[in-house]
């Protein structure tokens, strides 16, 4: 039976070639799988890591509504991790190797390599010809240049690492503290994020650090790293300015519901697919203002999630049993325009409408309905153009809506819009 998430998201004119989506709707879903830890999606393909399976899962996932599995290959031992690149799957295994994997005919991948790596590597990071590994009790990149064979180039033990970013020249990656023996008050250098200089990766170095939080997943997106702390009593979303590497500072923080092991963020909006138990939800959270990021929504994810990819219009979670697809999709055009009846009441100008304005532009509230704008696209809301401009949440809206609210300035309806009163 086909399951419909009604997700009401803001997500508009920054990412989905500027679709407002409203809906994020179940499409398609692919398994089981023994125990997945990680996913990779490259072209058409989703790549999968089944722990306890001890093999990489391929999935075709061109039909979205219909995933199909196409091929595996057996590592022989529990995997973490896997990225992939230029026709190579390259896999964190135990005990302590780099599993290198030709995927060049999805159909028919095959083992080429086992690589040692100097700890045992669990997360993996792909950037330009070389990877970086996270280990327990270390930080490991290898030269890709023959990518059948990896070596390592630079390695050092910079605490317990978890999860790795690379961005430009510069790694971010996490390190970690057991809640059990609580270290980090007493050797707060042992955790949190650090950011390494790797112009040139055999001879890294770490530029900057924000010590003293045992963080797991990093995601970066412009000048603003992401990272979430697990446990010690609350799950917290650490919003990092990274401006100036060297001086990184904690802008803004989140108090999540429960534990992501992965994050992704996509425009404006992270998302945090955590666990509860023997299943979890999604929070989609706006991240505009990194000072006070906001709750949008949050869903049932069918499963325990581990791992997530925004991709275009869709997006992937993968539980530990199985790969959940999901699309956002834009809510019908309807009904009549009434010029500054920002919350669609059938009464224009109230302060319910400016109240109304000033959240679709802070992305904490949204707007009744989208309209296909052409040739303008599709991020716009007909309820919610008070300059007339037919570019939804502009600032200029919110200073248009509250000057009528007080009879000093006119609203407008977009004229391109259908159902819009022209």
């Amino acid at each position: 039976m086909k399951r419909v998430l009604i997700f009401s998201l803001l997500l508009g004119g920054i990412v989905y070639q500027n679709a407002l989506a409203q809906h994020l709707e179940y499409i398609g879903e692919y398994g089981p799988f023994e125990d997945a830890t990680s996913l990779c999606i490259a072209e058409s393909y989703a790549y999968i890591a089944d722990c306890d399976g001890n093999s990489l899962e391929i999935i075709n996932i061109s039909d979205p509504s219909s995933p199909e599995f196409v091929g595996n290959c057996d590592t022989a031992n529990p995997v973490w991790d896997v990225s992939v690149k230029d026709g190579y799957a390259y896999m964190a295994t135990t005990p302590n190797h780099i599993a290198v994997i030709d995927v060049s005919d999805p159909t028919n991948p095959f083992l080429v390599a086992t690589r040692s790596a100097t700890e045992q590597a669990v997360n993996l990071f792909i950037s330009g010809n070389y990877l970086y590994a996270t280990e327990f009790f270390g930080f490991e990149i290898f030269d890709m240049n023959d990518p059948e064979y990896p070596v390592s180039i630079y390695f050092d033990v910079i605490g317990e690492s978890w999860d790795v970013y690379v961005s430009g020249n510069y790694a971010y990656f996490t390190n970690i503290d057991d809640p059990a023996f609580n270290m980090c008050p007493i050797y707060p250098e042992i955790c949190g994020l650090k950011i390494m200089d790797v112009t040139e990766p055999a001879e890294a170095f770490i530029i900057g650090s924000v010590d003293g939080i045992s963080v797991y997943p990093v995601f970066v997106s412009g000048n603003y790293a992401y990272v979430a702390r697990l446990g010690y009593g609350e799950n917290l979303l650490f919003i990092i300015d990274v401006t100036d590497r060297s001086q990184p500072f904690i802008a803004g923080d989140y108090l999540l519901a429960g534990q992501p092991m992965h994050i992704s963020v996509s425009g404006p909006y992270l998302f945090a697919p955590y666990r509860v138990d023997q299943t979890g939800n999604l929070e989609v959270i706006n991240i505009a203002d990194p000072a006070n990021p906001q709750l949008v929504t949050e869903h049932d994810t069918y499963g325990r999630p581990w791992d997530i990819s925004v991709r275009g219009e869709y997006a992937y979670v993968l539980n530990n049993t199985s790969l959940v697809i999901l699309k956002f999709v834009n809510a019908a055009c309807e009904g009549s325009y009434i010029a500054g009846d920002c919350n669609h009441n059938g009464v224009p100008l109230q302060l319910a409408d400016v109240t109304a304005m000033i959240g679709m532009y802070r992305g904490t509230s949204l707007p009744c309905y989208v309209c296909d704008c052409q040739p303008h696209g599709f991020a716009f809301a007909a309820t919610a153009d008070p300059n007339g401009n037919c570019v939804a949440f502009e600032l200029g809206d919110v200073v248009t809506e509250i000057g009528a609210y007080r009879g000093l300035s006119t609203v407008s309806s977009c004229e391109d819009c259908p159902g819009s009163g022209r």
